[in-house]
C-alpha cells in the first residue's frame, strides 16, 4: 500500500523538530494521532523512521532520505500552489483565515476535510501564534474569519458559542495507589501565552504546594517519573491514562473546567463559505 500525501507530510512535519508536542500543534491533531500516522507509515513502508537517543528522537538514515525526498515534493506542490494563487485565478479562490492554536479534539480537522471535499477552491490559512486580545482585534478589522479560544470575547460585536468543555483531573505516577488529591506536591503546567494561566490553575488550588513548573512535555515526563502530582484536563492526558503511564487520582472537591470558544464577526455573511465552517463546527461540538 502506497504512503498518502497527508502521512507524508505528518512526516515531514514532524522531521524539522523530531519533537511531537510542536509538531502536533503545527499540524493540529493530537500527540497520539500524530504518533499513530507516524507507525502507520513506517509498517507502509517497511521502514523505522526514527530512533531514541536517550529522551530524544532523531532520524533514523532511512528517514534522513525521506526527509530530503518529502522535501522536495512539498517544494514542488508550494510551485503549484503559488502558480494557481496568482491574479488570474484569485477570482475563484475562497480562504477561511482562522487563529486556530492547538488544543486537543477539537471538530476543526474533521470539518476542514468535509468542506474541501465539496469546495475544491476553498483553502484555509491558521495562525497559531496570536494571544487572546490579538485575535480579537484582527476579528474586529476582518483580518480574520473565526478564531478558537480558551476565553470569551470582550467585544459586543463578536458572537461566540462554547464549542468544548473538558474537566480537570488530578493525575499521579501509577505506583503511588493511595495518593489523594490534596496529599501531594503539583508539577504546574505553564500555558505558551502567560493570560492563560489562571485557567488551568484556579483559585481553588492556590493552596496546594507546587515543586515545579514546566511545559505541557516536561510537566508529564515529570509526573510519569513520579515527582509530583499534574492537574490538567482530560483531553490533554487521554491516550497517557489509556496506556497507562499514568493514573487518575480521587476528583478534587471542587468542579473545573476548560471550555474551548469559537469567535467570529457577528456581522459575517451567512451565505459565505467562512459561515459555513462556522456552522459546521458549531454543528459538531461536544459541550
Amino acid at each position: 500500500m502506497n504512503p498518502s500525501l497527508e502521512s507524508l507530510y505528518y512526516f515531514f512535519v514532524l522531521s524539522e523538530s523530531c519533537h511531537f508536542s510542536e509538531a502536533a500543534c503545527r499540524l493540529y491533531v493530537t500527540q497520539q494521532a500524530l504518533s499513530k500516522r507516524i507507525h502507520q507509515l513506517e509498517s507502509q513502508l517497511g521502514i523505522q523512521l526514527f530512533e531514541s537517543q536517550g529522551r530524544r528522537q532523531v532520524l533514523s538514515p532511512a528517514g534522513k532520505k525521506l526527509q530530503i525526498k518529502a522535501q522536495k515534493i512539498f517544494k514542488q506542490l508550494q510551485k503549484l500552489e503559488d502558480y494557481f494563487g496568482q491574479a488570474d485565478f484569485q477570482a475563484d479562490s475562497h480562504i477561511v483565515r482562522m487563529a486556530a492554536p492547538f488544543f486537543p479534539r477539537l471538530p476543526v480537522m474533521p470539518v476542514i476535510k468535509q468542506l474541501l471535499k465539496a469546495n475544491p477552491n476553498l483553502s484555509f490559512n491558521a495562525d497559531s501564534s496570536l494571544s487572546p486580545n490579538a485575535m480579537e482585534e484582527k476579528l474586529l478589522k476582518a483580518e480574520l474569519d473565526c478564531a478558537f479560544s480558551l476565553v470569551p470575547p470582550h467585544s459586543p460585536k463578536l458572537a461566540y458559542e462554547r464549542i468544548s468543555q473538558r474537566k480537570f483531573l488530578v493525575l499521579s505516577h501509577p505506583g503511588f495507589a493511595g495518593l489523594k488529591w490534596n496529599e501531594t506536591a503539583y508539577i504546574q503546567f505553564i500555558p505558551t501565552i502567560e493570560a492563560l494561566r489562571p485557567l488551568f490553575w484556579p483559585r481553588e488550588m492556590q493552596s496546594q504546594r507546587v515543586c515545579a513548573e514546566a511545559d505541557l512535555e516536561n510537566a508529564l515526563s515529570l509526573c510519569e517519573r513520579g515527582r509530583g502530582a499534574l492537574y490538567l484536563p482530560e483531553s490533554f492526558v487521554r491516550h497517557r491514562l489509556m496506556s497507562q503511564s499514568l493514573r487518575q487520582c480521587p476528583h478534587p472537591p471542587f468542579e473545573h473546567y476548560l471550555s474551548t470558544y469559537l469567535i467570529w464577526r457577528k456581522d459575517l455573511a451567512a451565505s459565505t463559505l467562512q459561515s459555513q465552517f462556522i456552522q459546521a463546527i458549531l454543528a459538531r461540538r461536544d459541550s
